[in-house]
């Protein structure tokens, strides 16, 4: 579904696409809260709805949680447009912005 958004936004239908973040992240967040583990995909799923709602802090703070957790699909960060919303004004928290780096972003950097 989160793709599904990503293409009503380019499309020009960003009141559609806005409610389908929202019931995708509501429904990650629902998904999280019964399991009592964490998993890497959840956090990614969180960072690329709330990069895509245009909310880079909270795509950060998934993302940088998904690395903590094992997540290392650094390559799809980097190409895809769709995560565009996680990149953008923290460079630090990006790939890019991590080279010669090890372990996961820190704030303010």
């Amino acid at each position: 579904m989160r793709y599904y958004a990503y293409a009503l936004q380019q499309a020009g239908r960003y009141e559609e696409a806005t409610g389908l973040l929202q019931r995708v992240l509501a429904e990650v967040e629902s998904i999280d809260q019964r399991n009592d583990y964490e998993r890497p995909v959840t956090f990614e799923t969180k960072a690329l709805c709330n990069g895509l709602l245009g909310n880079q802090d909270g795509a950060v703070d998934a993302l940088e949680r998904a690395i903590e957790l094992g997540w290392a699909d650094y390559y799809r960060v980097i190409i895809n447009p769709m995560d565009k919303g996680v990149r953008k004004n923290r460079p630090a928290a990006s790939p890019e912005g991590r080279k010669g780096q090890t372990g996961p972003p820190t704030r303010g950097t």
